[in-house]
């Protein structure tokens, strides 16, 4: 999806699923609770906790110039990649008043962005992946290109290497042991269109596209291999990772929330309707980042 379209991110705040993760049993119902008398109750056909739902508020906002694709959080700062105006840095240091920090024009289509030691990684479309230093985040600079074979739409950081969904291409792997000479490490075909990418452990998990959530073992950067999957509802464009969840921004569908603690058979566990189109999604503590095209930059608290 390349038309430049106005997107900004929504900001969502997680519900607990469960305080302490201690459930306790009284043998005499079929109801569990945590320590803080969350109810939740065993589904004894599908063999599942079911937990509360979603319960959120907006507390902030803040409205980039360029459409804002991507966003990725480091201490008190988020990284937007805002399209035609590159790389945006926003001071988030009081989450209800965002402001400008600085940023860093780069030579394509800011589609995505990653924060790893000192450098954000730009998922730069026909540009490839376009590597700033911001060590000093109110003036980033330059460090160092990569050429992906297509168009590089996310990127996620896991080590020495850079994951990049790269649409037609699948996943490209990036040696940046030196990031001011990345180099060519590995590829994986997903059956799709690589959109978006997050790396947990020994695990890529890419947002396909029309072939919902696809999850690779990388245990072996150099030759990636199928590990697991999901067909989402709409069109897969993000994902995100945290726990045993796998957050998929799903277009028209919203958030969708996967149980992935078995890589090999995801389980839905979750959808959160958004407003507009779900384009990226960002986990950082107690907050989703979902960018979601028209909808503003929207900070949600539950």
């Amino acid at each position: 999806m390349y038309g430049i379209v106005a997107l900004a991110c929504l900001l969502i705040s997680l519900p607990a699923w469960g305080a302490d993760g201690t459930y306790y049993e009284y043998f005499t119902t079929l109801d569990y609770w945590d320590a803080n008398e969350t109810s939740a109750s065993w589904d004894t056909t599908a063999g599942e906790l079911k937990l509360p739902g979603f319960a959120i508020r907006q507390i902030g906002c803040y409205d980039t110039s360029s459409p804002a694709a991507d966003v990725a959080i480091s201490g008190d700062y988020a990284y937007v990649a805002a399209y035609l105006d590159g790389l945006v840095v926003l001071d988030i240091s009081d989450p209800a008043n965002p402001t400008y920090a600085g940023g860093y024009d780069t030579p394509g289509r800011a589609d995505a962005v990653a924060v790893w030691g000192g450098y954000a990684y730009v998922a730069d479309g026909a540009s490839g992946l376009q590597i700033i230093n911001i060590l000093d985040p109110t003036h980033p600079t330059y460090t160092g290109t990569y050429n992906t074979p297509y168009h590089a739409s996310d990127v996620a950081i896991a080590g020495n290497y850079a994951y990049v969904a790269d649409v037609v291409s699948g996943l490209q792997v990036v040696d940046i042991a030196s990031p001011m000479t990345p180099t060519y490490e590995g590829e994986y075909a997903s059956p799709g269109y690589a959109y978006g990418v997050e790396v947990v452990g020994d695990y890529a998990y890419i947002a396909d596209n029309t072939e919902g959530l696809q999850i690779a073992d990388i245990s072996d950067p150099a030759n990636p291999v199928y590990a697991g999957s999901y067909n989402t509802s709409y069109l897969a464009e993000g994902v995100a990772v945290a726990g045993n969840y796998a957050y998929v921004a799903d277009g028209g569908a919203g958030l969708v929330v996967l149980d992935v603690s078995s890589v090999s058979s995801p389980v839905l566990a979750a959808i959160y309707d958004t407003p507009g189109y779900a384009w990226r999604v960002a986990v950082e503590g107690n907050y989703a980042y979902v960018c979601d095209q028209d909808s503003g930059l929207l900070v949600f608290d539950v």
